[in-house]
């Protein structure tokens, strides 16, 4: 991670793997990348990497509220390019950061699949867009669809429709923007004894979508 615009949070930012989250019972993970940054100073008319609107007045409110009253059960994760977005523009020393691209690392290393193992025989819900379904030749899961794009506006609805599960799954996969760091925040409490994880694009190829310059077709 020799990044000069990580300064002053590299040294505060402690090595996290695929591994270590599988090892912390019951973790509720966040990443914060540039889409998360902007969205947190407002958005400034920009969409993300997936095209989702940064800039609903009320998006900017419900971020910053994750950073400025942070929840000692929520393991934050810091990715490069946050750090970068944020630089000059966001103070974010208040945070315990985590080295955030977990899952990106996992994905070129090939660890996915066996993530996929971990899995069997959980309970599993994905809250993500309607190419999830097809990671069902590999996982079985509840799918909590949202839209491809602009989910933000569907908090409400998704968040009641988690609510409402008659019990809380063992682990909760979040594949949805920013409505991902939303939603865990605001329901951690409620899922205290369910894994909440934030694992962003690192399916898409294994639902036949490349997304990220990383991305090779994984589908079959």
């Amino acid at each position: 991670m020799a990044f000069e615009y990580l300064k002053p949070y590299k040294e505060a930012m402690p090595p996290l793997t695929m591994q270590d989250i599988i090892d912390h019972r019951n973790l509720h993970f966040m990443r914060y990348g540039d889409g998360e940054i902007y969205a947190i100073c407002g958005g400034n008319g920009v969409t993300n990497i997936d095209g989702h609107y940064l800039g609903f007045p009320d998006l900017q409110v419900d971020m910053l509220k994750t950073i400025t009253e942070p929840k000692k059960s929520i393991l934050y994760g810091l990715i490069p390019i946050g750090a970068h977005a944020a630089d000059k523009k966001l103070d974010l020393s208040g945070i315990s950061w985590v080295y955030g691209d977990v899952w990106r690392d996992a994905y070129d290393l090939g660890l996915i699949p066996s993530f996929f193992d971990w899995l069997e025989g959980k309970d599993v819900v994905i809250v993500g867009p309607p190419h999830m379904k097809r990671l069902l030749s590999k996982v079985s899961f509840s799918h909590v669809k949202v839209d491809g794009k602009n989910c933000y506006l569907q908090k409400e609805k998704k968040k009641e429709e988690l609510l409402r599960l008659t019990e809380k799954p063992d682990v909760v996969l979040f594949c949805a923007g920013v409505l991902s760091n939303v939603l865990i925040y605001e329901l951690t409490e409620s899922f205290q004894k369910s894994y909440m994880l934030d694992v962003g694009a690192s399916f898409d190829p294994f639902c036949g979508v490349i997304s990220r310059p990383n991305h090779r077709m994984e589908y079959r």
